[in-house]
């Protein structure tokens, strides 16, 4: 319960404009039964209100490129096909619920998931090395590399905002024997 007030509190200061360090003072002081690496774990998944302004354009071409991928990953899949009753409920089933969740996670600037989206595409870029390669050589690839490339294009953006817009923390042990300092580092 006392988490949940705490969260609830350190994403209205952050709303109201407060920097990351601002906001855990004020929590850890407000909430002294909360640990503050939990604390400062949560607010290290939030951007502050300058670093979302400041990369609001990438945030929405890295959304725009995830619904592309989406739309591309159906569109391979019914081509130029009529869709009747049957291949309708293909089409349900051929929504990436995943994607779309994971869009909704970065739409709403959670940190942790554009981590992980940046590195599970970005990882993607060793199965496109043959494709890159007939690209240069001969100009020509299919829809399905298309969306691989967009793939990877989505994994490096994700992570240059994940490491732009995204602070860090880093703890100072105190050698008197009192608590550590969490100190947050702005990245913009």
């Amino acid at each position: 319960m006392a988490w949940k007030q705490a969260e609830k509190e350190a994403e209205q200061l952050l709303g109201i404009g407060l920097g990351h360090q601002q906001v855990f003072e004020q929590v850890r002081l407000q909430h002294p039964d909360v640990k503050p690496k939990k604390i400062a774990e949560w607010l290290r998944q939030r951007p502050s209100n300058m670093a979302k302004d400041r990369y609001r354009t990438p945030h929405q071409v890295l959304l725009a490129l995830v619904a592309i991928s989406a739309a591309l990953r159906i569109w391979s899949a019914f081509g130029h096909r009529t869709i009747d009753v049957e291949h309708a409920w293909r089409l349900i089933g051929l929504v990436p619920f995943a994607t779309l969740f994971m869009a909704w996670a970065l739409y709403r600037w959670n940190g942790q998931h554009f981590q992980w989206v940046g590195w599970m595409n970005i990882l993607g870029v060793f199965g496109m090395m043959p494709v890159l390669t007939r690209l240069a050589s001969e100009g020509l690839i299919t829809l399905v590399e298309v969306s691989g490339i967009i793939s990877v294009a989505i994994g490096a953006l994700a992570l240059y905002l994940h490491s732009k817009a995204f602070p860090k923390y880093s703890f100072h042990k105190d050698h008197t024997g009192g608590p550590g300092r969490y100190e947050f580092r702005e990245r913009t």
